[in-house]
């Protein structure tokens, strides 16, 4: 997604550590999306990096299996 995005001049960023996750995540606010993909839609890393991009005001959007928190 990043190399997607970033090629289509959309500022992005990633993060595969769950530290820089929740610190980024920390950073968004009401302008801001956020993606998260996951092929089990369980890391509760994961879960809490969302939660914070949307207590911060981000919109969130995710892309896991189906019947996954």
């Amino acid at each position: 997604m990043h190399n997607r995005l970033f090629r289509l001049a959309i500022q992005c960023n990633w993060y595969s550590d769950s530290y820089m996750q929740r610190m980024a995540a920390a950073t968004l606010g009401k302008n801001d999306v956020a993606f998260f993909i996951s092929s089990t839609g369980r890391p509760r890393a994961l879960l809490d990096s969302a939660d914070l991009a949307k207590h911060y005001g981000a919109q969130c959007l995710g892309i896991a299996p189906a019947e996954s928190p």
